[in-house]
Order: structure tokens, then sequence, then C-alpha cells
């Protein structure tokens, strides 16, 4: 399996932390956040991981090649961001026949990775996506999940208005069949965003699984330090 990890971000919601280092390189209890992915995607037997990047992309192309993991990585410099499917579109050559992790690497997560695989190897037949999950406090800002008793994706809607109670959002990781990315990069061309434009599609057809650790959107002041706080074991006020 290869994996996917979009780095691009310019994390304007989290200045002035970011004016000086870009998103994916904070340090969360002393390690960038970009290694907590690395780490964990190389134990689970990722053979290559392609990293997009755009703003202060410098300080990640001397992150990687000091990195232990540098041969296994592939920088994909975009001078205008090119959207998650841009990414996909201008990579093809990066992909395989075989399924692909595609992460946002500006997310904090801790997770049972072998079983996320495992759920997505027992997938329901009509699925060739898992997309894992987590509980939000904030809907608006997430994509919101609702599921069928065989844990598929029944409903899904992208930051809503008027949320209701239901708290299950997507947690901008999946694993991708490679039929599924083709229908990704072959779908309509205006379509610019994973979660906004292509994932609404696959209602009915997407596969599930639920973090039970910890999975926090690094966007903010306050969730950053909440990220810091879980990593050094304090309690997050």
């Amino acid at each position: 399996m290869k994996a996917l990890l979009l780095a691009g971000g310019l994390g304007t919601r989290l200045r002035p932390i970011t004016d000086t280092i870009p998103k994916c390189m904070v340090p969360i209890a002393g390690k960038p956040l970009l290694q907590y992915w690395l780490d964990d995607l190389i134990a689970i037997g990722c053979e290559e991981i392609l990293i997009n990047t755009h703003y202060l992309h410098e300080q990640v192309d001397q992150f990687i090649a000091s990195s232990k993991y540098r041969d296994k990585i592939v920088l994909s410099y975009e001078p205008q961001l090119l959207g998650t499917l841009g990414t996909l579109r201008n990579n093809q050559s990066f992909l395989d026949d075989n399924p692909l992790l595609v992460a946002h690497a500006d997310n904090y997560c801790r997770n049972d990775w072998i079983g996320f695989i495992k759920a997505h190897q027992s997938r329901p037949r009509e699925c060739n996506l898992t997309m894992m999950l987590f509980e939000t406090d904030n809907p608006s800002s997430c994509g919101m999940v609702e599921l069928d008793q065989q844990g598929v994706v029944s409903s899904y809607v992208q930051k809503p208005q008027y949320p209701t109670g239901n708290r299950l959002a997507n947690g901008a990781v999946l694993i991708a069949e490679p039929s599924a990315i083709r229908q990704m990069i072959d779908g309509d061309p205006s379509w610019n965003d994973i979660a906004g434009d292509f994932i609404p599609t696959r209602v009915g057809k997407m596969n599930s699984f639920f973090c039970t650790d910890t999975l926090i959107d690094v966007g903010t002041p306050e969730t950053y330090k909440k990220a810091c706080d879980i990593a050094l074991g304090k309690p997050s006020s």
C-alpha cells in the first residue's frame, strides 16, 4: 500500500504560529506533526508516501532530506494549490494497482492503524473505500456522517449550516481501492475537493471505521493546544 499525505495548506486559522512554520510541521510534544504520520504509516507497511507541499515548502524539503524515511518519500511541490483532487490528478504516475491511504497531514491522529486496514479488507462488497470517522464538537466545520447497520455511510452532509444532534464526522483519512481513485480522477472536471465534491457521490458505497483514540484537526490555537496536551498526557482545558 502507498499513501498520500496532503500537507500544503496555509494554516491561516493557526496564525501567528504558522507565520513562520508550515502547519504540518508544528511541534507536538517535541516532534513535528508530520513525523507522527511518517512513523505510523511506515510502521504499517506503506512502501512509498507522496507528500504535496506549498506553503513554506522549503522547511518540509529540509525535514524530509534529513529523515530516515527519505528513500520512501516523494515530494510534490505545488506553486499554486491544486485542491485534493487536483493533487491526485497531478500525480497519477505515483499510483499503482494497490489501495491508497489518503490523509490530511495537518490532523493529529493516534489510531489503531491495523484495525483500520482490517476494516477496509472486510468492507461490504459494494464499497471501494473506507472512511475514518470521529466524534466532533463542531459539526458545522466537518463532513457529517450517518451509517446503516453494516457501517456503510448512508448520509453525508459537508459542513451543515444547521447541524442536527449527530456528532459522527469525516476524519479526513481514507483507504481507497484503485477503482475509487480512478473515479476521483475521472469524475466531473469541476470537482476540486475529495470531501466536498467526491465523497457525497459515494453515499451507500462507502465503508467506515471509527477512530476510538484521538483525531484532532490542529487548525486553531485552541485545538493545537488540545493536541499538545493529549500528547503530553495532560488534561486538556
